[in-house]
């Protein structure tokens, strides 16, 4: 690259992190510079409805980095203040909205993404808990040019990530995003210097993933102990997997298998704090997983 190539970075949860350290320690040996962070606005949260910060807000006040969180991306001063930036190029995690196209194509080079799979397998919202489900061996990151479509844009990379036994949702995809952030450099420079060219996917094979809600995680125990048992996995910490004790809300937080049979391992009656098992059937002397399926 002849000149400094000017990032905008776009992300909000905590496993994007690590793509947006990447970015900013390989700034020197790459040219280029992170001059703008595009992140969600503040929420509010728990029972207290608290106000907190996205983790990447609060990444770059703590390491004085630009940043913008809008309550809405179709204010025109948002895109007001991302064309005074003048990026080059727009680099998006996971933000969590709908991000209007005026602002991914600002950028010269437009806008590349990150997708916790290997498109065009699990396209959507919801691929890392859908290969969990699914009972995969492994997983991946796609980076990607972003297109008019949802993740169908063409790929500029793809490297394959593991999925171990015990993996949930939470572990599996920081360690995606990890993966991602130590092959993006290179990448970036690779697309931005035209020696890597964009592979068109084959969008026929699309069958997209869908949006979780709370009501996503109650368990249906005709499924059988084995599916299950990657529900609690693929759908920790959030929905979580859940069934009715007692006509209370059960959160089973974690199980495992023996024999095929599931054998929960911490669980969370509603109103009650999370309890190993053993200590959970102190309290329950009935409680059995049959109990649960009648």
């Amino acid at each position: 690259m002849n000149s400094e190539l000017r990032i905008l970075f776009i992300g909000t949860p905590p496993f994007t992190i690590p793509v947006l350290e990447s970015l900013l320690a390989a700034s020197p040996h790459h040219e280029w510079k992170v001059v703008g962070i595009l992140t969600q606005e503040d929420k509010k949260v728990g029972r207290k409805q608290d106000v907190a910060s996205s983790p990447i807000k609060l990444f770059a006040q703590k390491h004085a980095l630009p940043y913008l969180d809008p309550q809405s991306l179709r204010d025109p001063r948002v895109f007001a203040d991302i064309q005074k930036l003048s990026p080059d190029i727009a680099v998006m995690t996971a933000y969590s909205k709908k991000i209007p196209r005026s602002i991914l194509s600002l950028p010269k080079f437009q806008t590349i993404g990150i997708h916790p799979s290997l498109l065009p397998k699990y396209p959507g919202i919801s691929p890392v808990q859908s290969a969990i489900l699914a009972g995969e061996a492994e997983t991946g990151i796609t980076i990607f040019k972003l297109d008019e479509g949802f993740d169908s844009g063409p790929i500029l990379h793809q490297e394959t990530v593991t999925i171990e036994q015990n993996d949930t949702f939470q572990s599996l995809v920081r360690k995606q995003y990890l993966k991602a952030s130590e092959v993006l450099p290179d990448v970036l420079t690779g697309y931005v210097s035209g020696t890597i060219k964009p592979v068109v996917q084959d969008t026929r094979q699309f069958i997209y993933t869908q949006k979780l809600t709370r009501d996503s995680g109650k368990i249906d125990w005709s499924k059988g102990d084995t599916y299950i048992e990657r529900m609690i996995r693929a759908f920790y910490p959030w929905p979580g997997a859940w069934t009715l004790w007692k006509d209370k809300r059960l959160k089973i937080i974690s199980a495992h298998l023996e024999n095929d049979k599931l054998v929960p391992d911490m669980l969370q009656l509603e109103g009650s704090k999370a309890l190993p098992f053993e200590a959970f059937i102190r309290g329950q002397r009935d409680f059995s997983v049959d109990a649960l399926k009648n």
